[in-house]
């Protein structure tokens, strides 16, 4: 991780959203203008070598940690709220 996003890191509150590699991949695979970050022959493959490169360190500056797999962005947002402490005044 860069130095300065380290620093940034002591100064806020970091929250890591992780999914499975498969869904990972899949997701990937819809940008198109995205280049590869390793020599790995599958997009399933560079994603678990750098996962498991830098993961460690993720999870050591990380505050939260949300599972975004499911992609249900309500029940992710619902989740980082609630995990923030965060008070919603619902209006419906």
């Amino acid at each position: 991780m860069y130095k300065q996003n380290l620093v940034l890191c002591e100064n806020a509150r970091v929250i890591l959203l992780i999914a499975s590699i498969e869904e990972i991949s899949k997701r990937m695979q819809e940008d198109s203008s995205r280049p590869p970050l390793t020599d790995a022959q599958s997009s399933s493959e560079e994603i678990r070598e750098v996962w498991n490169r830098r993961k460690s360190r993720y999870y050591e500056v990380a505050d939260i940690v949300i599972n975004t797999t499911d992609g249900n962005t309500e029940r992710i947002v619902d989740e980082i709220i609630e995990k923030l402490g965060i008070k919603v005044n619902n209006f419906n």
